[in-house]
């Protein structure tokens, strides 16, 4: 069977730092919520998800936490969604067209999870303190 298996295992860390080294100058577009384009490249995208990573840590977040976001579909959240899985914590991502009080619920039987919340989300339990435990948001 030899040559029939990788010989590394096929995980985002591999290929968050692949990317970054065959493609750094690669275009990322993402239309947000507003409908404007935001553009960038593989070697931006890795930069800012080990910034972020590096700030979940500083927070206090270790492999294993759960981590909720709470963020439309875009550039933001890609960036999460590799910071947090990347960094050994697992992501919940939250539907932000539930209502507060069945988010809220959702949270809490998540246990102690640490929201993240893009800027361009105004949903109540982006702000609610009577919810899980932190709240960083993304720019």
């Amino acid at each position: 069977m030899r040559g029939l298996m990788m010989d590394y295992p096929l995980t985002l860390p591999h290929v968050l730092e692949r990317a970054a080294r065959l493609f750094p100058k690669k275009e990322i577009a993402s239309k947000m919520p507003n409908g404007e384009m935001h553009r960038y490249t593989f070697a931006d995208f890795h930069r800012r998800t080990h910034q972020i990573a590096a700030a979940m840590e500083q927070l206090g977040i270790k492999p294993g936490d759960r981590v909720g976001t709470l963020c439309w579909n875009s550039y933001r959240h890609l960036e999460l969604y590799f910071a947090i899985t990347c960094s050994g914590a697992v992501m919940h991502t939250l539907n932000l067209r539930l209502a507060s009080d069945q988010l809220a619920r959702r949270m809490v039987s998540r246990g102690s999870l640490q929201r993240c919340c893009s800027q361009e989300v105004s949903h109540p339990c982006r702000t609610s303190t009577s919810t899980p435990t932190g709240t960083a948001t993304t720019r």
